[in-house]
């Protein structure tokens, strides 16, 4: 059975190599360019919705 120090030393291994991984600069690319993407896609739908009237709800 693990020791509570050699667990906690596994989750700080486990955290420290989260972090390492969402700072590499692929990752940080990778976010970036899904942000800026999703903020276009966001966009078009907001001009498309203003150029399509509204159907009435039915309730």
């Amino acid at each position: 059975m693990k020791s509570q120090s050699d667990i906690l030393e596994e989750a700080d291994e486990i955290i420290r190599r989260q972090a390492e991984r969402r700072n590499h600069p692929y990752e940080i690319l990778v976010r970036d360019v899904m942000r800026k993407t999703r903020e276009r896609l966001d966009a078009e739908r907001e001009r498309l919705d203003a150029q399509q009237p509204k159907p009435r709800q039915s309730t």
